[in-house]
């Protein structure tokens, strides 16, 4: 997994675009920063996950499964607040996905706690 917010990455990602990367507004012409990473452009951080999906090789010679980061509605007092996005680099190959599921559990939109969580968030479900 990258850790998106370590310095790290975001100096890797620095020298990773040649020109500069897409936003809505058009290219961003300044230089790449944690605001950039966590905001809600989703042209640059769709730019810049497919980037670091197709381009990035770890330095022991895997490709990475996926990024994490820091959700921005916080931390919560028992949690990590960390959130991951997984790439299902066999599904895209045409190959059977070697993660299984240990167990399944459907949350319903009306589930209460989810609406709870919702509700103290101010967020809404896509």
């Amino acid at each position: 997994m990258i850790t998106i917010a370590a310095t790290e990455t975001i100096a890797a990602l620095e020298d990773l675009l040649p020109q500069s990367w897409p936003t809505a507004e058009g290219p961003l012409e300044e230089l790449l920063t944690l605001a950039h990473l966590t905001g809600e452009d989703r042209v640059l951080t769709t730019a810049i996950a497919t980037a670091l999906r197709d381009e990035v090789t770890l330095d022991d010679g895997t490709l990475p499964l996926g990024i994490r980061f820091l959700s921005k509605h916080g931390h919560p007092a028992q949690g990590t607040g960390t959130c991951w996005a997984y790439w299902m680099r066999y599904v895209d190959r045409g190959l059977d996905e070697p993660a299984t599921k240990t167990r399944q559990t459907e949350i319903r939109e009306d589930d209460a706690d989810l609406i709870a969580v919702q509700t103290y968030c101010k967020i809404k479900s896509r």
